[in-house]
Order: structure tokens, then C-alpha cells, then sequence
């Protein structure tokens, strides 16, 4: 059989593309974008985690900028990898963003194809991956898709990005809820100390940097304190119930302090509590 020539070949290939009678023009195929792989893998995750009844993850700009940047820099180095010497972790981004955060998860790829079906199959098939997409802890997402040459890398960013009251609105909240709660525990409501506030502010403070007050000297006083540092209200609410719950106190002050720390790299709230017997 003859070989077919360069011109015979080209010719094969301009009437592949000509309209054939009856079924119109071939369509030519178009790679997807990188945005449009992104938006079509944030679909493809929120559609596992509504089949398991979990809530779809938020599409978040600073996740998505993070997303993004830290793909192009895999790109760049031509390197799949979570960390780059000198280069800024995502946790650390979230921190230079300000945004206050109760977990993160990064998921990571690489794929000569752009197709989002088939980058999301493999990473689901990885129980690592898995474990990240389908997390309910999370409540929003970024995707970052950049490629390079015929390459894609991918990054995909989780977290649970909530909202910080400040330390004056979170101490108002906790003193509230622990007369209310004191009130119908003992049926007394125990006095506010407003002038023992800067008191149990420095003590929150210096317990958030890990150099917390002694508040054993105070005892003679009838005075004794707790200090918790979590960043979530509903637990230091429980936190700080269970030191008064044999009640028979007269007066109270809350001090309150957020800040960031080894253990709470997304922000948490120190709290003090001092009661007055």
C-alpha cells in the first residue's frame, strides 16, 4: 500500500472539518479553561457532599486567590508539592489575609489532561483527598488550576472561615450568658465587677502567650479564676461553667483577648474568669 503524501494527508484533514450534507459542520474541540475547570471541580465536589447529606462548600476569593497562587508556583517550579523553601503556607496566607479559621485542608494534583472529571476521579480515589472533599468541618473552598505547556496543576484549598467578634462584644456575650445560666442554676445573679476587668483582660492576654497569671496567691482574698483559650464560644461557655457550678459565689469579671498561637493558627479567644466568694 502506498504511503499516503503531505498534500493527500492535508487534504484528508480540511475535508474532515468541510460540512458533510445532512449532519452540518464538525465541531472542533476546544480544551476547557482553567477557570472552567475550576468551577466545574468546586461542582463536582459539592456533589459528593450533598449525596452525603453534607452542606455544599462556598466558593471563598482569599481560598481561591491561595488556590491559585500556590498552582502557579508548582507550575513554576515544576514540582508537585504542599511546601517550597522560603514560600508561605497556605495557613499562612489565611493568617496574612486576617481571616480567623477553625480548621484547613489542601488538596493537590497534577494532570496532562484538562479534563476536571478525571482530576477528580483520582483525587477521590486517594483516601487522603477523599477525606479533605468530603470533611464537614469545612465550609468553603477554593480551586486553583494553572497550566503549563500540555501540564495542569491543581490545588484545592478547605476551610472553615467564620467570623470574629471582637474581644468587648464576646466578653459582653459570655457575662450575659453565665448570669442567665448562674440565675437559673442558684435563683442569684452574682454582681458584675466592672473594675476587676482590666484584671482578667491582662490575665487572658498573658495566658494567650503562653505566660499565664498564678491565681493561687489570690485566694485569701476569696477570690480563684479560670482561664480557657478556645475558638469556639460555645465550648469556653462550658469551659467556664463547670468552675462555678457548685455556685455560693457573690461577684464575677470576665476578661477577654484574641490573638493567634502554635495550637490556634487561625485565631482563638483566651478567657478569664475571676469570681469573688
Amino acid at each position: 500500500m502506498a504511503k499516503l503524501g503531505g498534500g493527500f494527508l492535508l487534504l484528508l484533514v480540511l475535508a474532515a472539518l468541510l460540512p458533510v450534507p445532512g449532519f452540518g459542520a464538525v465541531k472542533r474541540y476546544v480544551p476547557a479553561t482553567p477557570e472552567q475547570i475550576e468551577t466545574e471541580l468546586l461542582d463536582r465536589i459539592n456533589q459528593e457532599r450533598e449525596r452525603l447529606g453534607r452542606k455544599p462548600l462556598s466558593p471563598h476569593p482569599l481560598l481561591q486567590e491561595i488556590a491559585r497562587s500556590h498552582s502557579a508556583k508548582m507550575a513554576a517550579e515544576g514540582n508537585l508539592s504542599h511546601f517550597f523553601p522560603g514560600w508561605p503556607s497556605p495557613v499562612d496566607k489565611l493568617r496574612q489575609g486576617n481571616a480567623c479559621f477553625l480548621t484547613h485542608a489542601e488538596n493537590i494534583a497534577s494532570s496532562p489532561t484538562p479534563f476536571a472529571e478525571f482530576i477528580h476521579a483520582a483525587l477521590m480515589d486517594s483516601i487522603l483527598h477523599r477525606i479533605n472533599i468530603l470533611d464537614g468541618r469545612m465550609l468553603q473552598a477554593g480551586i486553583g488550576v494553572c497550566q503549563a505547556g500540555n501540564h495542569y496543576y491543581v490545588s484545592e484549598e478547605f476551610a472553615a472561615i467564620i467570623d470574629c467578634p471582637s474581644p468587648d462584644k464576646v466578653m459582653a456575650l459570655i457575662e450575659n450568658d453565665l448570669c442567665r445560666w448562674y440565675r437559673g442554676e442558684f435563683n442569684s445573679m452574682p454582681v458584675i465587677l466592672v473594675e476587676a476587668r482590666s484584671m482578667a483582660n491582662v490575665s487572658a492576654q498573658q495566658f494567650l502567650i503562653n505566660n499565664p497569671i498564678a491565681f493561687e496567691p489570690f485566694a485569701e482574698r476569696k477570690m480563684h479564676g479560670i482561664t480557657v483559650c478556645f475558638n469556639e464560644i460555645e465550648t469556653i461557655l462550658a469551659e467556664l461553667k463547670k468552675e462555678i457550678k457548685s455556685g455560693g459565689i457573690k461577684a464575677m469579671a470576665v476578661g477577654v483577648a484574641w490573638g493567634r498561637n502554635m495550637s490556634f493558627p487561625g485565631g482563638a479567644y483566651s478567657v478569664s474568669l475571676l469570681l469573688f466568694e
